[in-house]
C-alpha cells in the first residue's frame, strides 16, 4: 500500500504519524461501517416496487389516521364516525 498522497500533505508531522492517523481513520470507518452492515443483514430483501407500494400504502394509513381523529374531535358525536 502507498500513502504518497499523505506525504504531500504541507504538515510538520512525521510521515509515521500520517500514516497512523490515516490507518486509524480507515479503521474507524470500518467499524461505523460494521454497524449500518448489521443493520442491513436484518432488513429483509425486498424489490423497489414493492418498497415503494409499502411506503405508499403506510402513507395513506397515517394520513387516513389522522383524518379519522380530526373528524372525531370535531364532532365526537356524530353516528357515522363512532
Amino acid at each position: 500500500m502507498e500513502f504518497t498522497v499523505l506525504t504531500q500533505v504541507a504538515t510538520n508531522r512525521p510521515r509515521t504519524f500520517q500514516i497512523e492517523a490515516y490507518e486509524e481513520m480507515l479503521q474507524q470507518r470500518v467499524q461505523a461501517f460494521s454497524v449500518l452492515d448489521r443493520i442491513w443483514e436484518k432488513v429483509p430483501a425486498v424489490s423497489e416496487e414493492e418498497a415503494h407500494t409499502d411506503i405508499e400504502q403506510a402513507i395513506a394509513e397515517a394520513r387516513a389516521e389522522k383524518t379519522r381523529k380530526v373528524c372525531i374531535l370535531s364532532n365526537p358525536v356524530h353516528p357515522k364516525i363512532l
